[in-house]
């Protein structure tokens, strides 16, 4: 196997306007915006719709490895696009998997 083949993809990037956004910043904006038309919101929706379609090709090749994932960034915006990709599948994949169960 190719050392390049156990990598994630490198994924969209985030527009040059929030990439100088710092982490608290971002969170920040997120949580004080209850309607979701925040620029920043929407920004990160979009990086979260562009990352998990990115990931979903990348299972669909590679299959899913039970490696956390560790995607590359680029700037803080992008971070909090993964977490919150990573944290809404894992509650929802809890949620089935407690469904399941029952």
């Amino acid at each position: 196997m190719d050392e390049n083949e156990n990598e994630w993809p490198m994924l969209c990037s985030a527009r040059p306007a929030f990439a100088s956004l710092s982490e608290r910043d971002i969170r920040a904006a997120i949580e004080n915006d209850h309607g979701g038309n925040n620029p920043v919101t929407q920004e990160v929706i979009r990086l979260g719709a562009e990352f998990l379609a990115t990931f979903k090709l990348y299972v669909d090749q590679h299959g899913f490895e039970t490696r956390g994932p560790n995607f590359p960034v680029r700037c803080p915006i992008e971070k909090v696009a993964i977490e919150t990709i990573v944290a809404f599948v894992q509650a929802h994949a809890s949620s089935w998997q407690a469904g399941k169960r029952h």
